[in-house]
């Protein structure tokens, strides 16, 4: 139900994630990904920056897109506010603010769980741990471990300890090789 992805500055981390996404193609081979039968799977990223999201948008109208698409049952956009509260996030003075005036650790949270609340199959969070304290980490990991009885998810970090205490698989990233947590060695061939 989950990925881990770790390695160094440039080992190719969020590129990785970007070929996933299809923002990027390979330059040959193919990135599949299946996660049900039918169809492609939906897939979330948020991004290492996590204002890239909304830019000058406010969770507010984030929270009305996602509504007005579907994404998002209006039963669980209270459940999603209620969340925050719990997590320290004061909805009622943040939602109308730009997200470049949000503390990020806060705009994180926030915008995982609101994420988290949203139908996608799959949720790419790329350095979801930066900037955040060792109790925010903390309350991070709970949450996402109960987010994964019904998800999955793909966790990008330089925090290694985050990554393993979270995903069932871990790919380690260096200059030469792809390590899985199984100890299979898959060799990177560069062009």
């Amino acid at each position: 139900r989950s990925l881990g992805i770790v390695g160094e500055n440039g080992s190719g981390k969020t590129t990785l994630a970007s070929l996933i996404l299809g923002i990027n193609h390979p330059d040959s081979g193919a990135i599949q990904l299946k996660i049900k039968e039918d169809n492609a799977p939906t897939i979330a990223y948020l991004d290492q920056f996590p204002e890239r999201l909304i830019g000058e948008d406010t969770l507010e109208n984030l929270l009305q897109k996602f509504l007005s698409i579907g994404k998002l049952q209006f039963h669980l956009r209270k459940k999603c506010i209620t969340v925050m509260k719990r997590n320290q996030i004061k909805w009622d003075l943040i939602k109308n603010k730009s997200s470049y005036d949000i503390p990020w650790s806060m705009l994180r949270i926030a915008l995982i769980i609101i994420l988290t609340h949203c139908e996608f199959d799959l949720l790419i969070l790329d350095e979801p741990t930066f900037g955040l304290g060792w109790t925010q980490k903390v309350n991070l990991l709970q949450y996402l471990q109960r987010y994964l009885r019904q998800k999955h998810i793909i966790v990008i970090s330089h925090d290694v300890e985050f990554v393993q205490s979270i995903c069932n698989v871990v790919l380690s990233l260096d200059d030469d090789s792809i390590t899985t947590s199984d100890l299979i060695q898959i060799e990177r061939k560069d062009t």
